[in-house]
């Protein structure tokens, strides 16, 4: 029989399908649309730990996403990012990512990127705030270089059972600033479950919605996997 707890999780889910499929039936009627699949995998290497945190690590990102409507990969992805952890509210990280990318008919695209992020995140008993704020230098193969300012706010709200966090529903709020227009120019949201299996591997599945005021797709919806592998305990 189904706890409360497993209920929950399944209509919380089913919801997010919902929008989902509402959302990609409107995304459908118009060429400036997509329908997309996120796929990531990230390999959490520990190298110092303290007090039952990771000091410093290593994490290796792996990135597949499927558009066109679902029909082909327009997006893969392969980076590492080395993060140290301040304190117990603030870490930091910066990484090197490689991109391939064809959304759309035109030649693929190539990119390298630089990242630097600042992590801050509060946590009570019912709800975590998180804010991470990341400066992207993308060095664009057939494009000018650019400088980004990404702002991601994410709201989670764990659900426990005997003091152990069953899995946490949040939201997620992400804006990118173009320092050489000097404007916005994205806006992400993301709406999902985290759900932590063992101490080695932890996920988030998610709905997404993109608009964008550049390019040829302005706007795309989609669901997402994001996995997390501990390679030590």
């Amino acid at each position: 029989m189904k706890t409360p707890i497993n209920s929950l999780k399944i209509l919380f889910i089913s919801l997010a399908l919902l929008v989902l499929l509402v959302e990609c039936s409107q995304a459908q009627n118009r060429d400036t649309d997509d329908i997309v699949n996120w796929n990531d995998v990230n390999l959490i290497l520990p190298l110092i730990k303290e007090k039952e945190a990771d000091k410093v690590s290593i994490t290796f990102s792996g990135v597949l996403r499927i558009g066109r409507n679902l029909k082909r990969p327009i997006d893969k992805r392969i980076g590492a990012n080395l993060n140290y952890r301040i304190n117990k509210h603030f870490s930091t990280s910066i990484g090197y990512l490689y991109r391939r990318s064809r959304p759309t008919e035109r030649p693929s695209q190539l990119e390298h990127r630089l990242t630097f992020a600042l992590l801050a995140e509060r946590k009570w008993k019912h709800f975590a705030l998180r804010n991470r704020l990341m400066t992207m230098y993308q060095i664009r193969q057939s494009n000018s270089n650019l400088i980004v300012q990404r702002n991601r706010v994410q709201f989670s709200f764990p659900i426990r059972k005997n003091k152990s966090e069953l899995f946490a529903p949040f939201i997620t709020d992400e804006v990118y600033y173009d320092f050489r227009t000097k404007r916005l120019f994205r806006n992400d949201i993301f709406i999902g479950i985290t759900t932590t299996f063992s101490k080695k591997l932890s996920a988030d599945f998610f709905y997404i919605k993109q608009n964008l005021s550049s390019g040829q797709i302005k706007e795309t919806n989609g669901f997402g996997i994001s996995l997390r592998i501990r390679l030590k305990k």
